[in-house]
């Protein structure tokens, strides 16, 4: 009976494994790459990017660094993902790699391409270079949805799909980009990374993200500052907006202002509505610490809660970060 590998020994091998899908996928598009650039009917206007491609000089995303998250998140609202695409569709989700106007050609002429051997060559380096991109997505899905339902937990029908469909986006944004950069580091961390950003694309395409300017978030730790300061004087002042402003050396106005914004984020951001809001999914992990400390006589390891409450360890993480901050 082979001997159970260790916490640590586990990750390694799943990193392992990661670094070889990941180098999968980069193979398959360096694949596809050489069946453009042999590909006779390749507009002359691609040959460039074919060639980089071929030879392994992928840039993720292809056309340049976006900000349309939100939009893309609702147009991923409309149009699913779907598991098992036609061939224009399996183009399409390569675009990262190819960019919008050789994924567009390729999609729209796929049916001619495939009419000689050169056009099959493309076909299947699609179809190759598409099922290594499923198979990384894939293995971080879980994952993923560990992050997804953590956000969505608690909304309505409307704004959980919203909130799903960003994770799913960022997930494929991560894996693509982490490929694309040699698979160096953790490729969890990095799906982790982006599904916390995706987060901010959800809110803002619901419209309830609250935005701070840089220099507001410093305005509201002054202030925070001068109310503690000025709430340990032994004196109450008659007006504590009046008090802030000369302690602060600003209009009572702005004073005004900064404590109506921070009215609005401790509001938006207070954990124990969130808690509260998520307790389906924290009443599980909260008791099984509880258990396992008594059992133990210590503070359990995540994997040892994890292993407890019958969920994957960033559900624990998450949990465990939000109860430190209530």
């Amino acid at each position: 009976m082979p001997t159970p590998r260790s916490p640590r020994q586990e990750a390694a091998r799943r990193a392992g494994n990661d670094v070889h899908a990941g180098r999968r996928l980069a193979l398959a598009v360096e694949a596809l790459g050489e069946s453009l650039d042999a590909n006779p009917a390749l507009p002359a206007a691609f040959a460039p990017h074919a060639n980089a491609l071929a030879h392994g000089r992928s840039t993720v995303p292809a056309d340049g660094e976006r900000t349309d998250f939100p939009a893309r998140v609702m147009a991923r609202v409309e149009a699913p993902h779907v598991d098992e695409p036609d061939l224009p569709a399996m183009a399409r989700d390569l675009e990262a790699w190819l960019g919008a106007d050789l994924t567009r050609w390729l999609a729209d002429d796929v049916a001619r391409l495939v009419c000689d051997a050169a056009g099959e060559a493309v076909r299947d380096a699609v179809e190759t270079a598409w099922e290594a991109r499923a198979d990384i997505v894939d293995r971080k899905r879980a994952l993923a949805e560990v992050y997804g339902r953590w956000y969505a937990e608690g909304l309505g029908d409307r704004e959980r799909a919203v909130f799903l469909a960003a994770s799913r986006l960022a997930l494929e944004e991560a894996c693509d980009r982490w490929c694309a950069l040699g698979c160096e580091g953790s490729l969890d961390r990095y799906v982790s990374t982006w599904q916390r950003a995706a987060a901010g694309w959800a809110e803002k395409a619901l419209g309830t993200a609250v935005d701070v300017a840089v220099t507001d978030v410093t305005r509201l730790r002054a202030l925070q500052t001068a109310a503690k300061e000025i709430r340990a004087e032994r004196e109450a002042p008659r007006s504590l907006p009046r008090a802030l402003a000369a302690r602060m050396g600003v209009e009572v106005a702005e004073v005004d202002r900064l404590l109506r914004l921070e009215a609005v984020v401790r509001d938006r951001l207070d954990p124990a509505a969130l808690l509260r809001r998520r307790w389906a999914l924290v009443k599980p992990i909260a008791a099984a610490v509880s258990t396992l400390e008594r059992e133990l006589g210590r503070m359990p390891s995540v994997t040892e809660i994890a292993a407890r409450a019958g969920v994957h360890d960033a559900l624990v993480e998450l949990v465990l970060e939000a109860l430190g901050d209530d």
